[in-house]
This record gives structure tokens, C-alpha cells and sequence, in this order.
């Protein structure tokens, strides 16, 4: 079935919740360190803080894949905004690498693209978002056991 040009459809990232909570204690700490550092220093530093800190929020709310015709558009905070051909989409796996990408979580799946190498991204529903994929493109290879395929 295909997806017609004007329906699209939106997966937000999965999160790891440790990691979002580590990032946000290292950010503290270093706050509460400038602050004992010195106050002047901290307000001095305070509008960089500031603008590190909407940017980080911006990525963990502002990270979601968009299925929008044949084009998979990943957007990652302001960072990233990246369209794929779905047809040019070869494999998909399940990975827990640590490499970066526009994944907040570390379970993840890495696809595999024609024009480059991979892309590691983590949607939630990922069973409904992989059928989405192969509805479009049934060539993708999928790993055995990744969606409930056999």
C-alpha cells in the first residue's frame, strides 16, 4: 500500500531515561560549580547557560521522524534535518551502538542507505514505524526477529 503524498505520520524518539537524566545532573553540577566558582562569573556565563539548556531541551523534545510520501524526514533539535529517499533504504537492523545519531535512546535501529552509509535512529513503535517502512519500500531487508518477522 502506498502512502499517499499529502498523509504523513510521526515518530517521536525513544528515551533512555538515565541518559537524559545524566546529561541534565552533569549540566547542573557544572552550574552549581561556576556558581561557587564565583557569581560574577556565573552571571557573566549565565545567558550561555541559558542557550545550552534550551538547546538541550529543544533535542529531547524536537527528535522524531516524520514517514511524509516516499521521504523519511529525521529532525533532530536544531541540528539535524535530514530527508531519505525511503527507496533508497537497503537494510535495517537493531543496534545498541553508541555512535551518534538522531537517537535519544540506546536501543536503536541502524538503516542502512544507498547514498550513505547508516543511520542510527530510535523511534518509538518501532514494529508500526518498520511496517510504515516496507509498506513503501517491501525491499528493505529486516533483521529476523526485529519487527515479528520470521
Amino acid at each position: 500500500m502506498q502512502i499517499s503524498q499529502s498523509s504523513s505520520k510521526v515518530y517521536r524518539s525513544e528515551i533512555t531515561w538515565w541518559l537524559f537524566i545524566s546529561t541534565a545532573v552533569v549540566f547542573a553540577g557544572v552550574c552549581a560549580w561556576i556558581i561557587l566558582l564565583d557569581l560574577k562569573v556565573f552571571l557573566f556565563a549565565l545567558p550561555a547557560l541559558i542557550m545550552c539548556a534550551l538547546v538541550y531541551y529543544n533535542i529531547f523534545t524536537g527528535t522524531r521522524y516524520t514517514i511524509e510520501g516516499d521521504i523519511l524526514h529525521i529532525k533532530c533539535g536544531v541540528f539535524i534535518n535530514d530527508r531519505v529517499k525511503i527507496a533508497n533504504i537497503r537494510s535495517i537492523t537493531k543496534t545498541r551502538s553508541v555512535l551518534s545519531g538522531p537517537a535519544l535512546s540506546t536501543d536503536r535501529i541502524m538503516l542502512t542507505v544507498s547514498r550513505r552509509d547508516k543511520i542510527f535512529i530510535s523511534p518509538c513503535n518501532r514494529t508500526d514505524f518498520i511496517d510504515s517502512l516496507l509498506r513503501i519500500n517491501p525491499n528493505i531487508e529486516v533483521e529476523s526477529g526485529l519487527c515479528g518477522n520470521s
